[in-house]
């Protein structure tokens, strides 16, 4: 599903009207929202009937911060042009107003041009920014609990296109979503495209359909608590093989995953669930011990306690590697505010569209994915018979001398190794 936001004057013009229609039907934009236009009744109809769309079809043109619409798919979509209309503090009002309306649309996405930045760094100018009006658009986004979707493309979002120091670069056009977009949109992503015929860029929201794919390895730092680590970690690394050095060093990565995977799934896996269990077995000896007392009771009452506690801190120590947080705590783990910092990682890590070797523009996670596996190809280059390297070249260049060569050919120490590893901070 592709929403998109495009702040366009003059469309009453039949060059500019062209070029956005064909705008439409190239992007095949299911949701489109043109802001601070003032284009007649009978030319705003002609945007509507685009080949290929009817007026009653996917597509909807909408104006103005009074429309709201809700889509076949629960999607609330709002698009707001604020300063267009009113003032800052004004709008600001406003659009709290809707916000507190709406504050069970946990799902909603909010488009547009808002005509102030969030920070100075969005602002290339050689005037100063107006710090009330950003001070009092944060204070906005933060009482409507909304941010910023991580994006791709222009960096600056509007230009005055005036030349030399009156040139002003700002990044007016954003994406704002509220945090449970992520957790029914897996993979959103915002693109800012050239502004084209516009001083504005258009901002295009596009939603994949989420693919399940197998996890991948992460280390957890529990599994070092258990007394088998080590020595499943020792054998897995002793397996041989043949073939290159790093063949085999792959390998042994490959089969010291495996034994921890094996180590996760017997002792780690299903926390909750072995949590439950071990509470359980504590209030069952502990309601034995009511009515018979015994010193093999108070033992066993104490393993059994030392045993949940132990499953709730390996619980926390895996909750908070998801998050990424330490400050987070039990009492977040099962709430909103955990599963939002979740998704708020996984969504910064989401690539939506690059500019492959060629130039040309990829996006989609799968289009995405081509086009890496396709540079390094070209990277690496192919089997293809090549000529040999000529080294005559370098000899222009300062190279090492002395015994300083030496200290990069020779063999690392284990104790080298284990100052690295143990320089290593935890979660990482």
């Amino acid at each position: 599903m592709k929403i998109c936001s495009w702040n366009i004057r003059g469309c009453n013009d039949p060059l500019k009207l062209q070029d956005v229609c064909s705008f439409i039907r190239r992007e095949n934009l299911d949701v489109f929202g043109i802001l601070e236009t003032r284009v007649k009744e009978k030319k705003a109809f002609k945007l509507a009937i685009v080949r290929g769309l009817e007026l009653s079809g996917s597509l909807q043109i909408m104006s103005f911060i009074e429309m709201v619409g809700f889509g076949s798919s629960g999607i609330l979509v709002l698009f707001l042009s604020p300063l267009f209309v009113c003032s800052l503090s004004t709008c600001t009002a406003r659009l709290l107003t809707i916000v507190q309306a709406l504050h069970s649309a946990q799902n909603w996405l909010l488009v547009g041009d808002f005509n102030v930045v969030r920070d100075s760094s969005e602002r290339i100018t050689s005037s100063l920014p107006n710090l009330s009006d950003i001070l009092e658009f944060n204070a906005c986004l933060l009482a409507c609990g909304l941010e910023d979707m991580s994006g791709a493309g222009c960096d600056f979002t509007w230009t005055n296109n005036q030349d030399g120091q009156a040139r002003v670069w700002c990044k007016l056009d954003r994406a704002l979503v509220k945090p449970g977009w992520f957790a029914s949109f897996p993979s959103p992503t915002a693109l800012f495209l050239p502004p084209g015929i516009s001083d504005h860029s258009p901002v295009m929201v596009t939603m994949f359909k989420s693919s399940k794919h197998r996890a991948r390895f992460s280390f957890l730092d529990c599994w070092i608590q258990d007394p088998r680590y080590n020595s499943l970690v020792y054998d897995a690394w002793k397996s041989s093989c043949y073939g290159t050095a790093m063949f085999k060093f792959f390998f042994k990565l490959k089969q010291v995953r495996g034994a921890l995977w094996g180590l996760h799934r017997n002792v780690f896996s299903n926390i909750q669930s072995r949590i439950m269990a071990a509470r359980n077995s504590l209030e069952a000896c502990q309601v034995l011990m009511q009515s018979c007392s015994s010193d093999e009771g108070l033992i066993a009452q104490e393993r059994l306690r030392a045993t949940y506690m132990k499953l709730l801190d390996v619980e926390l120590s895996i909750l908070r590697q998801k998050a990424k947080a330490d400050g987070i705590v039990l009492n977040d783990c099962p709430t909103k505010y955990f599963y939002d910092r979740v998704n708020e990682r996984r969504q910064a890590q989401i690539i939506g569209a690059i500019d492959d070797h060629q130039g040309v523009v990829r996006r989609g996670l799968s289009e995405v994915a081509e086009g890496f596996v396709e540079y390094y190809k070209c990277l690496l280059g192919s089997d293809q018979d090549v000529q040999d390297l000529d080294y005559s070249f370098l000899a222009k260049w300062a190279g090492i001398r002395g015994d300083s060569w030496s200290s990069l050919v020779r063999p690392v120490l284990d104790m080298e190794i284990d100052i690295a590893l143990a320089s290593i901070k935890p979660g990482k």
